[in-house]
């Protein structure tokens, strides 16, 4: 369990995500997180890291790439829900990226929100499927929307 944590890291900073998270029945709750990368990160590049049954409720996100579903997932990641957010200033809000040399298992079960639960204040893009994901920085990939 997250809970009212604050996260503040330069926008500007690489490879700085808020919360690396891997496991299983998962609480991230009245948390505010700014970064330079994703917000909270789901997935591992270990086919034995299991991500399932998560729950991200009554958070703020700021600067950041939001909630990313990989690029790393190699156990998949499942039974996701993510409500009663706020993405201010954010890149996508919600994105799942795929590496292809890290990536597998399944996704499943993945809820971004219900209605009028999640408020999307000012984000430059809308949420993305990005497969293959290219870091910044290297060749450009194609973008699915």
């Amino acid at each position: 369990t997250f809970q009212g944590i604050t996260i503040n890291t330069s926008g500007n900073s690489p490879n700085t995500d808020g919360i690396d998270l891997v496991g299983t029945n998962c609480l991230v709750q009245n948390c505010i997180i700014n970064d330079g990368d994703d917000n909270i990160a789901l997935g591992s590049s270990s086919s034995s890291a299991i991500c399932t049954s998560i729950l991200v409720t009554n958070c703020t996100f700021g600067t950041g790439h939001g909630v990313s579903i990989g690029s790393n997932t190699a156990d998949g990641v499942s039974d996701l829900t993510v409500i009663n957010c706020t993405f201010n200033g954010t890149d996508y809000g919600i994105r799942m990226k795929s590496d292809d040399s890290t990536s597998g298992g399944s996704g499943e079960g993945l809820i971004a929100a219900g209605a009028g639960t999640l408020t999307r204040a000012s984000c430059v893009k809308p949420p993305v499927l990005e497969q293959p994901h290219t870091p910044a920085g290297a060749a450009s990939a194609t973008a699915a929307r």
